[in-house]
């Protein structure tokens, strides 16, 4: 498993379901956002590790996979109650493609809200991926 395989994964799955992938850290996702008024989704690689320096491609990584959407928080409830019930099962499309084509550890959800400058909001996966296949 490679980084090359890990974006691969998702940015063929965000095509799949017609939304863009942002692929960097958050100074960098801040920018996309910014210009985007639809659903996206996040990619970070975090970090990358090996299970066993003894068996060829037993390396993992962290991957962190956000989907956002346009937020009304604090300014209209139903709305942002909406946002956050559509990039939650989203989020849940996004990550098939990772829990059925990897071995992966535990899946971490959060629900992030009032994020980048033009506010956005939904939810984040961490996860840690071993072997692609």
């Amino acid at each position: 498993m490679t980084f090359e395989t890990i974006y691969n994964t998702a940015n063929t799955r965000a095509a799949a379901l017609g939304l863009p992938l942002i692929f960097g850290d958050t100074a960098v996702q801040n920018v996309a956002a910014n210009s985007l008024s639809v659903d996206f989704f996040t990619l970070d690689i975090t970090t990358g590790y090996y299970t066993d320096v003894n068996v060829p491609r037993s390396n993992g990584y962290t991957i962190v996979i956000r989907c956002m959407g346009t937020s009304e928080y604090m300014r209209d409830d139903a709305v942002e109650i909406a946002t956050l019930i559509r990039t939650d099962q989203l989020l849940q499309d996004m990550l098939a493609a990772f829990v059925c084509g990897y071995e992966v550890g535990a899946i971490r959800l959060s629900k992030v809200q009032n994020q980048y400058d033009s506010i956005k909001s939904g939810w984040e996966a961490v996860l840690d991926v071993y072997k692609f296949g």
